[in-house]
């Protein structure tokens, strides 16, 4: 590949998946729940049980907390730091994609996939997360590239090979639990059944795979069983078999819920899914009709078929199977997204000369999209008594017209078939998109979606003294008690996160304390005003929110005496 294209690319990398990790503080429960727990485990040494504000807490294995950990003991902990660890794995799935499909495939698709890699949604948005999903999913994705080569290469290199798949699938397990079995085996065992090779059932189940799983994965879970035998039962059952197979966490979703996921996971590459499915499926009829005439089938005897092969499997798979999941979240099938990426990747290098132009097209109308959507960000995030009525966006006549000329002009590339020139300024897009909209609105989405400004507007509030104790990474303790009112759990977990303490509500019934500083949602001011009243008690604004806050901070203190007339204090003696 071209010196200038690397270069492209690396830079594209820098924009969407380093710069501005801590533009914006940790959103949603997950992110501070995590980096909670990793925090604990840097500061208290105890590397095998995770606690959540000094609770054992046992929903999840050790791996991100045990990568954010090592981060948090070289710097000072903060939302960069946290999601440290996922931006690099995520620069590392798919370094190591593209790496192996050129190997495996062409150039072009090596650096087609890293392209399509560094400006998917998924890879993006979750490589810039807190979280256990890009740990499984790099854990994943190199178990499968390492498992393809372990099936395919001689016999001495095969060993090695298998060894890599099973250390892989071991930190996989560490990640986020036994589901990396299934999706790795499911792979696995269809394209071996397809494959008809005889060495196929032997090397899936090869000893040095699984002894090298054992070591990785064994002495944590070992350890963990044998000090909280109760994790079994709450991790292996609640976790993964309920979570599985019944909707006892309510998410239920509709059985196609993950094809329109699966789609927005590659955006803006979205419209060449089409052809590249088509392309994996002629790849699976051929594999049927070998496997019924009883042939085996390799690279060598028909051409890239059966990597396209893999590669649908990789992506069709953890599809199908998080499809007859009764709990559905978005973030489930992030491991199929290196497949679905590695398939548009290989589809798009071997059609490049008369590429689909309905594919092209597709991408310049996505792409021409991105300008739109930074614009309607701040109208997005804004609680709904402060954002403008719908109809504003479509009163933007300038904005309209940026977005509809660049869409226009990359329609006419994707007409003439400037494949090069259409993909390079999609990849453009996406970066400096990432780019602005770090820069432009990354404070309005820490105000929106994190606590870290509550936690700031708290230590204000509370005084210089509490201040520096929450600066030096201290529970924050006494001296300002601070108490939750109707919380979600957005701000629960963020201010655990942030305060090094646990967030205690007030009680609908029940005593008071004298005095307290009370958070609350803006929408439970009117409850929160009633109930202080109601005990006795007064209360009054701490400080103005922000604009584009949702949040809000009351005092409540003993109500104030009523005063006396002038007359009467004129004749007290």
């Amino acid at each position: 590949m071209p010196k200038l294209g690397s270069l492209g690319l690396a830079l594209a990398g820098a924009a969407t998946l380093v710069y501005g990790l801590g533009r914006f503080g940790l959103v949603g429960p997950d992110e501070p729940r995590y980096a909670a727990i990793a925090w604990a485990m840097a500061h208290s040494g105890d590397y095998l049980t995770p606690r959540l504000v000094g609770k054992i807490w046992l929903e999840k294995p050790v791996l991100y907390y045990w990568l954010a950990a090592a981060a948090f003991h070289l710097h000072r902990a903060g939302a960069a730091v946290a999601r440290a660890p996922s931006s690099l794995l995520a620069l590392f799935t798919v370094a190591a994609l593209a790496f192996w499909l050129a190997r495996r495939h062409s150039p072009r698709a090596g650096w087609l996939a890293a392209a399509l890699g560094l400006t998917s949604a998924f890879i993006i948005g979750f490589g810039r997360a807190a979280s256990t999903d890009m740990p499984l999913t790099a854990g994943i994705a190199l178990s499968l590239i390492c498992l393809h080569e372990g099936l395919q290469a001689a016999e001495g290199p095969a060993r090695r090979w298998l060894a890599g798949a099973g250390i892989a699938m071991g930190l996989a397990v560490l990640a986020k639990g036994p589901v990396a079995i299934v999706l790795e085996g499911g792979v696995g065992l269809f394209w071996v059944l397809l494959q008809r090779r005889k060495n196929g059932w032997r090397r899936l189940f090869s000893p040095w795979s699984w002894l090298a799983f054992l070591a990785v994965a064994a002495p944590w879970y070992g350890a963990l069983i044998w000090r909280h035998p109760h994790f079994f039962r709450l991790f292996f059952w609640q976790q993964n078999l309920e979570r599985f197979a019944t909707n006892r966490y309510h998410h239920p979703q509709p059985f196609w819920y993950y094809l329109p996921i699966l789609a927005l996971a590659v955006y803006p590459w979205s419209g060449w899914l089409g052809l590249a499915m088509a392309k994996a499926a002629r790849a699976a009829r051929t594999g049927w009709r070998r496997w019924r005439s009883g042939l085996a089938w390799t690279d060598e005897s028909a051409g890239h078929g059966p990597l396209l092969l893999w590669l649908a499997l990789w992506t069709i798979f953890p599809l199908f199977f998080f499809s007859l999941s009764q709990s559905k979240l978005p973030g489930y099938i992030l491991p199929a997204a290196p497949g679905c990426i590695a398939v548009l990747a290989a589809t798009a290098a071997e059609n490049w000369e008369r590429f689909s132009r309905l594919a092209l097209a597709a991408t310049a109308v996505l792409a021409g999209l991105i300008p739109l959507g930074i614009w309607a960000l701040p109208w997005l995030l804004a609680p709904r008594a402060e954002r403008p009525p719908a109809v504003w966006l479509l009163r933007q006549a300038p904005l309209w017209v940026v977005s509809l000329a660049l869409t226009a002009i990359l329609l006419q590339w994707a007409w003439r078939r400037r494949t090069l020139l259409l993909t390079a300024v999609t990849v453009l897009l996406v970066a400096l998109g990432t780019l602005l909209t770090l820069a432009r609105w990354g404070q309005r989405i820490d105000l929106a979606a994190s606590t870290r400004p509550l936690a700031r507007a708290i230590a204000q509030s509370c005084g210089e003294s509490y201040r520096r104790v929450l600066d030096r990474g201290r529970a924050a303790g006494g001296g300002c008690p601070v108490y939750g009112w109707q919380a979600d759990r957005n701000l629960i977990y963020g201010l655990e996160f942030y305060r090094h303490e646990r967030l205690a509500d007030l009680p609908p019934h029940g005593i008071w304390p004298v005095r307290a500083l009370v958070v609350t949602r803006r929408r439970s001011i009117p409850e929160l005003i009633a109930a202080a009243l109601a005990r006795d008690r007064w209360p009054r604004q701490a400080m103005p929110a922000p604009f584009g806050a949702d949040w809000t901070l009351v005092w409540i203190a003993p109500r104030p005496a009523p005063a006396k007339p002038a007359s009467a204090r004129r004749a007290a003696p």
